[in-house]
């Protein structure tokens, strides 16, 4: 298959505009991650390990052993249920 100049010229042209469509989208997603928004009390509050000790409603005991533990960053959080 040869290629022509005009086949190459328009390819050089999607490229060249898909690589600036490309930059300028990770410019503007690591912008805005720049931009943090403040902590509210309760997010300051939550920071730490906890442990499922039942329901609102029903309070049950603290296990001895194991558990479904809850850690809170401020930003992030993750559940993991250690092993009894």
């Amino acid at each position: 298959m040869k290629l022509t100049k005009r086949k190459m010229s328009v390819t050089f042209v999607v490229l060249i505009i898909s690589f600036l469509s490309l930059t300028i989208l990770l410019v503007g997603h690591l912008s805005a991650q720049d931009k943090k928004a403040p902590q509210s009390k309760l997010a300051k509050d939550l920071v730490g390990t906890w442990i499922k000790v039942g329901t609102p409603d029903e309070i049950g005991e603290i296990p001895a052993k194991g558990g479904r533990l809850k850690f809170f960053t401020g930003r992030h959080w993750c559940i993991t249920q250690a092993p009894f």
